[in-house]
């Protein structure tokens, strides 16, 4: 987790070009006037008035002169900014974002500031004694003080600490709680698409071979070529359902809650696509059986136009989730295109609102029965019409919004 101090480099070392600058909480915020109120009633201390009277009021020739010389603190009043809390009699004020030491360094007539956003990535100011010193160039430059006053700015400074600690802790509170939220998230999910917990995926098996051997003799009747291309389409199914395992077992390198929304919403949809692969490729290989040619002509065109029978794709999508580095963003985009796709044109199968269905439903029941398939046809395509419901609504809800 970055700390405070590492964001605030980062703020101030930002490049313009380089990107989106980081954002910068104000922690800080009230931390001077809080500061202020726990010690005003100790010696030395000067409230806003009198650091005025000091400036504008004071003979010139008097110990105010280094406040009447102070260019910096002349330029806060002038202005009527408000940002002046109070200040030490050594020759120091503090506003609402930075310290000011005046005449920090009388050899070289100059005075430096503290500012508690832009300096933290710096070293703090070293304390010795009555000292103070800060770095300035290859010189070490310094502010000299007293004791009471050097012990009310070790406090404050210790007030800043305080603060960016309290940050850290909070925040890494915080992220410690989106963790456990993330990793509840996902185990949810696993467990509703992994009931029998074994690390795989639920998915329908894809039993269309096993439908090819039986209806093998009346495939080769029709056109022998058939059956290679049929295994093609088994093939391509089952890289598709190693390809949804892949990206199952890519979850538990999910890194923000939004990013598992994204990932289990294309999981559901990768599902989907792979259960209407199913589906219609049992319907396929069945309607030769059941001798219903026109169904098999219907889809098989669909997935010939599809590239199905000749596309690499899936084994191309393999390769890359074995080789991913990083996000998966850009090839889940390529994946979701092709799905989309796939999708698209199965939907247009006009075969399942045919009157005939209901006779080549039966079939591939019956023919599912005598290859001791595991496949229940009637809720397989209970889930596919439900999600495709669920996808309706979802997609009608964000065009309302």
């Amino acid at each position: 987790m970055e700390t405070f101090r590492q964001l605030n480099n980062r703020y101030n070392n930002f490049e313009f070009g380089s990107g989106k600058r980081p954002k910068l909480p104000n922690i800080f915020s009230g931390l001077t006037e809080e500061f202020y109120i726990k010690i005003k009633n100790l010696e030395g201390v000067l409230s806003r008035n009198e650091l005025y009277d000091k400036c504008y009021k004071s003979p010139f020739y008097s110990f105010a002169s280094i406040w009447k010389n102070s260019s910096c603190l002349d330029m806060c009043f002038s202005n009527n900014d408000n940002s002046v809390i109070f200040g030490l009699r050594s020759g120091a004020f503090f506003t609402q974002d930075a310290i000011y030491f005046l005449d920090f360094d009388r050899n070289y007539g100059q005075s430096s500031k503290f500012r508690y956003f832009r300096d933290l990535y710096e070293p703090m100011l070293e304390f010795e004694g009555i000292l103070l010193k800060k770095k300035y160039g290859n010189k070490d430059i310094i502010f000299k003080s007293n004791e009471s006053d050097i012990k009310i700015i070790k406090d404050f400074f210790r007030e800043i600490e305080n603060r960016m600690q309290k940050y850290d802790f909070d925040n890494q509170n915080e992220e410690n709680q989106k963790q456990e939220k993330l990793l509840g998230s996902i185990e949810s999910f696993k467990t509703e698409f992994d009931r029998d917990k074994n690390g795989e995926i639920d998915l329908v098996d894809n039993d269309l071979m096993k439908l090819l051997s039986k209806n093998q003799e009346i495939i080769i009747d029709l056109d022998k070529n058939y059956i290679h291309q049929f295994i093609k389409v088994s093939n391509f199914i089952k890289t598709k359902k190693a390809n949804i395992q892949k990206i199952f077992d890519s979850l538990e390198e999910t890194q923000s809650g939004h990013e598992l929304e994204v990932n289990i919403d294309f999981i559901k949809n990768q599902i989907h696509t792979y259960e209407l692969l199913v589906f219609h490729s049992i319907n396929m290989v069945g309607s030769i059986g059941n001798k219903d040619l026109i169904t098999f002509y219907e889809i098989y065109e669909v997935f010939d136009k599809l590239g199905i029978y000749t596309s690499n794709w899936e084994n191309e999508v393999s390769e890359r989730l074995s080789n991913i580095d990083g996000k998966l963003d850009d090839l889940l985009q390529a994946i979701y295109d092709m799905e989309s796709s796939i999708v698209n044109e199965i939907s247009n199968l006009s075969y399942v609102t045919q009157q005939s269905f209901g006779n080549l439903q039966d079939s591939i029941n019956h023919q599912l029965q005598e290859i001791d398939s595991t496949i229940k046809f009637g809720n397989l395509l209970s889930g596919i019409q439900t999600y495709q419901l669920y996808k309706m609504n979802k997609n009608t809800k964000s065009l309302n919004k």
